[in-house]
């Protein structure tokens, strides 16, 4: 009878720590679920994969919505599948957590590559450069300030880019801002960036 108490015991002590086991690994990090939706959407062959590697992305989210990550993998995925509107709505949902005149911008970029139409988006510009002319003392330091300037065909930009390449620390640095913000046009920007062609397909 001891005996068979003991047998008792000993599986009782096993089987414990087992379902303990897998209850934790069941339940993934932000940080696990982010990296195997990079993984799922790297090898991703079809819509199939793509929409996996997005409810990965979707769970990160539902467990920290405030996870840049998730936020970033999931308008990666989306670009990948050239879903314009719905990384528009992702570039939002990531300004929403994360205010920065960077995020800002972005958004405002993604919004007119969504939309393929530019004069809806000069306020949004407008907005990236009221912000940055109150939070900074020197604006023109910053890239997003010039780009939005940019963007917006401000009477502003021509001075502001350049005392910002001005500014740069290296010929190197001067000529890649000369590039980026002079030699490519708004399109080309937008285009680039979005990986849509310059009719907006």
């Amino acid at each position: 009878m001891s005996r068979g108490r003991v047998s008792f015991m000993w599986v009782a002590v096993l089987v414990v720590p087992l379902m303990l086991g897998c209850s934790s690994s069941a339940a993934e990090s932000p940080e696990e679920l982010v990296e195997k939706a990079r993984a799922t959407g790297a090898r991703a062959s079809g819509n199939a994969d793509f929409t996996e590697a997005l409810k990965l992305t979707e769970q990160a989210l539902e467990e920290d919505e405030a996870f840049v990550p998730a936020h970033n993998a999931r308008i990666n995925i989306l670009l990948e599948m050239g879903r314009l509107d719905d990384v528009a709505a992702q570039a939002q949902r990531l300004y929403e957590v994360q205010p920065t005149p960077d995020n800002h911008l972005y958004w405002c970029m993604a919004k007119e590559a969504a939309s393929d139409d530019d004069s809806g988006q000069k306020a949004c510009y407008s907005d990236v450069v009221d912000s940055v002319e109150q939070s900074s003392e020197t604006p023109a330091t910053n890239a997003n300030y010039v780009m939005a300037l940019k963007l917006l065909e401000s009477p502003k930009f021509d001075e502001v880019v350049e005392r910002y390449i001005v500014e740069q620390e290296s010929d190197a640095a001067r000529e890649m801002a000369r590039f980026q913000f002079i030699e490519r046009d708004r399109e080309t920007v937008i285009n680039n960036l979005f990986r849509v062609s310059s009719s907006g397909s």
